[in-house]
């Protein structure tokens, strides 16, 4: 029986979900640019898997922390915490971005750290 490929999309460079994982574990940039690639190309599947894309998120969030890597961390936490929201987790999604957030001093015009701005504000509303 031929193994299931769970997501044959390609992210906007072309690489499959598959093959971003084997990317974000070599580079540090790597990971940064592609980790909300590879989750949302997991979710975008034919069969929307949610466990895959969460456990792919919650290693990228693991990486980052053990290499200290703040960038990398608040990708894949916005990244998890934005899933979390969707299936309704939205404590859970404050409590972990708020922290890596508020860890950062300055960069707050880069994209990434707008976005999670964005994504707490919508987190933090009543």
């Amino acid at each position: 029986m031929p193994e299931k490929d769970c997501c044959n999309h390609r992210s906007r460079d072309g690489a499959t979900a598959h093959e971003l994982m084997a990317i974000f574990g070599r580079t540090r940039l790597a990971m940064n640019a592609h980790v909300g690639d590879g989750g949302q190309l997991l979710l975008a599947g034919p069969e929307h898997d949610e466990k895959e894309a969460e456990a792919y998120m919650q290693k990228a969030l693991s990486v980052a922390r053990r290499q200290r890597f703040k960038l990398g961390e608040l990708v894949a936490a916005t990244s998890l915490a934005r899933l979390w929201l969707q299936q309704g987790n939205s404590r859970a999604a404050l409590a972990l971005l708020q922290p890596i957030y508020a860890s950062f001093t300055e960069g707050f015009e880069f994209p990434v750290l707008r976005d999670a701005r964005v994504l707490l504000d919508e987190l933090s509303k009543p």
